[in-house]
């Protein structure tokens, strides 16, 4: 069993959960959330920093103790798969995806709901395979 290491986002003790694979939604670096590119109903922290990658899970928010979404990738393997340089996504949690020309998106099962993430235009074609 995986088990990746994660913070809470505003505990400073320096204490290390661990999740599985299977409790992650998506992985994303703080920029995402700047540049529009996760759309739902979630609330977000108003501290996420940019540089800092951090774990969407089924229930909530943690940040990642991994400082590379490439690194997470390739040391996770399946079944992630990256739709932008800010966007890691667990294609186990994916419900639904829209390849419209202006914005592709993919919809990732939370317990709230469904949250929708922006696809890089490049990165459209390879997840389009992956999924067909």
């Amino acid at each position: 069993m995986v088990r990746i290491p994660v913070r809470l986002l505003d505990d400073r003790s320096g204490r290390i959960l661990f999740l599985s694979l299977d409790q992650v939604v998506y992985f994303f670096r703080g920029s995402a959330v700047a540049q529009g590119l996760i759309h739902g109903d979630w609330i977000w922290p108003p501290n996420l920093a940019p540089h800092r990658i951090y774990i969407r899970t089924k229930v909530g928010v943690y940040q990642a103790v991994h400082r590379s979404l490439a690194d997470l990738s390739r040391e996770l393997g399946e079944p992630l798969f990256s739709i932008h340089q800010s966007l890691l996504i667990n294609l186990n949690a994916l419900v639904d995806a829209y390849w419209r020309p202006v914005q592709p998106q993919v919809g990732m099962r939370v317990n709230a709901g469904i949250e929708y993430l922006t696809v890089a235009r490049r990165r459209v074609a390879p997840l389009k395979r992956k999924l067909l």
